[in-house]
């Protein structure tokens, strides 16, 4: 500070230190003024980006289900591509893409259960039968569908053919118990009916017969009816 004497006043005169410490305070505090404005303005951006795209997801799976089409006979016909139409931001073109892929793999996979179940009914023990129809099935299914997708398809309708051989493979199983129970009964009821004639007209060389044969009839039929 320096001291002036005017007309008997006394007055303080700043130097130029004190401005330079008043003008640094002014840069600082409008370096933090800035500061402050860049982390508001990314904030509000952030939050704009985030509703916008919550809009877009909503949106995109709405718009999802007209990608899925069926033919005359009712079967869903194979997206060439899961993209939405035109141009959209990238949560759009996810959502939709998520929404519809998991649209067509369900409605795929259903009409497939039922294509499964008709032809078990037509062909209950007939396992060739049933994998040659659902091998065409699954051909015309993938047939034109997006290449990008058609792996996963494929490999679940593989797993559903899988299921449906194998309870066919267990109707042919309980069939073929049956008729080997059906043939040991009768076999048995034989012996039975035989032995009983015997018991009247007694023939040493069928009473011998019966004695030889009668344990093994029985443990084919215990074997068929277990």
């Amino acid at each position: 500070m320096a001291l002036q004497r005017q007309d008997s006043v006394v007055t303080y005169q700043p130097s130029g230190g004190l401005n330079n410490v008043s003008f640094a305070m002014d840069q600082m505090l409008q370096a933090n003024m800035w500061k402050e404005t860049q982390v508001s303005a990314q904030t509000m951006y952030d939050i704009v980006e985030k509703q916008f795209n919550q809009s877009a997801v909503e949106q995109a799976q709405k718009d999802a289900p007209a990608l899925i089409k069926r033919d005359g006979s009712g079967a869903v016909l194979p997206p060439s591509s899961f993209d939405p139409p035109g141009l959209t931001s990238r949560a759009y073109r996810d959502a939709y893409k998520s929404a519809a892929y998991n649209l067509y793999s369900s409605s795929v996979e259903q009409d497939f259960q039922n294509y499964a179940s008709t032809v078990m009914a037509q062909h209950p023990t007939d396992v060739e039968a049933v994998r040659k129809k659902l091998d065409e099935k699954r051909a015309a299914i993938v047939n034109g569908l997006d290449p990008a997708y058609e792996p996963l398809i494929t490999l679940r309708l593989n797993g559903m053919t899988g299921q449906a051989l194998s309870r066919t493979t267990a109707n042919v199983k309980l069939e073929e118990n049956k008729v080997a129970a059906t043939n040991a009964q009768w076999a048995y009821d034989n012996v039975v009916l035989q032995a009983g004639r015997l018991a009247k007209t007694p023939d040493r060389f069928d009473r011998e017969f019966i004695a030889a044969n009668h344990a093994v009839l029985l443990t084919d039929f215990d074997r068929a009816t277990s």
